[in-house]
């Protein structure tokens, strides 16, 4: 490649990395700032959500069977209460999902 059509390569990768930004930036002008607090803010619940179960290790334990959240705490030896709502977040999440009143079962990510 000569020195001509690298120097056209660069200029036309700066203006795709400039669209591409200003691609990103469009949420953040749309979005209300009070809701974008909340986003913001609900993002390390999330994070720590994840984070707790994986280090039970609820997948592992459910696995691709329905689980209740009773025989589940018994298991894991934890309190059935707190294992619930642990469950019912991941479910809002998408990670599991939600059957019937405190039945859960594990999504399938192998297609991913």
């Amino acid at each position: 490649m000569n020195l001509f059509k690298n120097k056209l390569a660069i200029k036309r990768y700066g203006r795709m990395m400039r669209f591409a930004n200003w691609l990103q930036q469009i949420p953040n002008k749309v979005t209300p700032p009070p809701f974008r607090l909340i986003q913001i803010g609900s993002a390390f619940w999330h994070s720590r959500v994840l984070y707790i179960g994986a280090k039970l290790e609820l997948a592992d334990e459910i696995g691709d069977k329905e689980r209740s959240t009773s025989s589940l705490a018994k298991t894991l030896q934890l309190n059935e209460d707190h294992l619930y709502r642990l469950m019912r977040t991941l479910a809002s999440k998408g990670y599991s999902t939600k059957h019937h009143t405190a039945h859960l079962k594990t999504r399938s990510y192998q297609n991913i």
